[in-house]
Order: C-alpha cells, then sequence, then structure tokens
C-alpha cells in the first residue's frame, strides 16, 4: 500500500540515492537570509507570506547553480533535476534530496508544498545563537517569538535596504535574494514609508531582471500562494 502511495505522488522506484560528503559552503543560503529577513524585529513573528518566499529562494539558488532544467512559466512551470551531489549547503541540499524523490519534468506548483519547511533552519539559527525563541502561551496554543541577535537579520536587510533606495548597486546574490523576497514581502516593509514608491519600482525591475528559469519559478511559487490563497494563476507582491 505504501509503495502504490509512492507511486501516485510521482516518487521514482529503485534505491535511495547515496549522496558523497562534500566541502560546508561558507556563505549563507539565499533561503537563509530570504528567512532573516522574513522575522518582524518588533513582534519576532514572522512574515505571513515567508513560506513562499522560503520556496521561491531555494528554487532559483538551485537554478543559478545550475541543478534545475526549467521549462514553461506560472502554473504551466516544470523543472528536472540535474545531478545527484551535494551543494555544501544544508538548506539546498535538503531541498535536493526531497526533490530526487519526485519523477522528473513534474509541475513546480504542485512541488512547492513539498519542499523542506523552515522549522528545521529556525532550530538550527537557535542553536548557532542568531536567533533566541521565546514561547508565549495563550489562550488555545503556545505562540513562538523569534528574537533576532545583532548577527541576525541586520546584515541581509541593510544590504537588500541600499539596493531599493537605489544606494547601491545590486549584485548577482542579492539580485535574486529580492527577487524571493518580492513574491510575497511588500517593500515597505524594509524601507522608510515614504520611500516605499520607489523601493516598489525597483524591485519590480530587480525582479524582471534575472534569468528565465528563475523568473519561470518564481513565477510557479506565486501560482502556489494564489492557490493556497483560493485564487488563480497571479503575481502580487503584496501581502
Amino acid at each position: 500500500m505504501f509503495q502504490r502511495l509512492l507511486k501516485a505522488l510521482g516518487v521514482p522506484e529503485g534505491p535511495a540515492v547515496i549522496h558523497a560528503p562534500v566541502p560546508a559552503r561558507t556563505t549563507p543560503s539565499l533561503a537563509h537570509e530570504a528567512l532573516l529577513i522574513c522575522i518582524n524585529p518588533v513582534n519576532g513573528k514572522l512574515w505571513d507570506h515567508t513560506r513562499h518566499i522560503w520556496s521561491a529562494a531555494l528554487l532559483i539558488e538551485l537554478a543559478h547553480e545550475g541543478r534545475l532544467q526549467v521549462t514553461g512559466s506560472g502554473k504551466a512551470t516544470r523543472h528536472t533535476l540535474i545531478g545527484s551531489s551535494l551543494l555544501g549547503d544544508p538548506d539546498l541540499d535538503k531541498a535536493l534530496t526531497r526533490l530526487e524523490l519526485y519523477r522528473p519534468g513534474r509541475k513546480t506548483m504542485g512541488q512547492v508544498d513539498s519542499l523542506p519547511h523552515a522549522d528545521y533552519l529556525i532550530e538550527r539559527l537557535v542553536a548557532d545563537g542568531l536567533l533566541v525563541e521565546e514561547r508565549k502561551a495563550g489562550v488555545l496554543f503556545t505562540r513562538p517569538r523569534l528574537h533576532l541577535t545583532a548577527a541576525g537579520r541586520q546584515a541581509p536587510a541593510a544590504r537588500v535596504r541600499s539596493i531599493l533606495l537605489g544606494e547601491a548597486l545590486p549584485d548577482e546574490r542579492t539580485a535574486l535574494l529580492v527577487a524571493a523576497l518580492h513574491v510575497g514581502m511588500p517593500s515597505k516593509l524594509l524601507v522608510p514609508k515614504d520611500r516605499a514608491k520607489e523601493a516598489d519600482r525597483r524591485m519590480r525591475e530587480i525582479a524582471a531582471g534575472i534569468g528565465e528559469a528563475e523568473k519561470a519559478l518564481i513565477s510557479a511559487v506565486r501560482a502556489a500562494r494564489a492557490r493556497s490563497e483560493g485564487g488563480g494563476d497571479t503575481g502580487g507582491g503584496g501581502g
């Protein structure tokens, strides 16, 4: 019965892939930086659309690393995993091993919710001292609050803010990070309110200037977000 379920989900038959160890990367993943930016420094809560921002960051970095072959766009976007070696980053490698479970050429939109969730990264950041987690007992359930340390959100958020305000030109990685944030975070959460309009314009321009494969993956994540909200295949980046 379990094998029939796996087959229905698109998991190919055969032995699991055994990965050779690779050196750890020193540069944090885009998903890592996006998650830190998505934490509200005032109330310690994650931004509403963190799930889709995180997924977009994982997918576009894998494509940028040459690990995903992408066709189509929006709901019709499909991807195929290229190669089986790991990259040395825990976030990306966890996503790679998850994507390996599915047949090549499946629709990306249907796999967004199958990507690893950010909970395990939060646990790792707490262990590394970048986050302090506080749990407050509510009426119905316990709510976590995430307190950022000085080494947490400040650096990636400042990098993005300077680009959105026109104070610096985006490097390739920061452009991809901005494009991932554009999936679900309004620029007004990152810049002064009186400059949100110009920041919105720059955010759109940067997102439009990334590679075609990355843009297609982002359109698939947008479609997944719209579906989860009960809407159609829209491309809004607000919240």
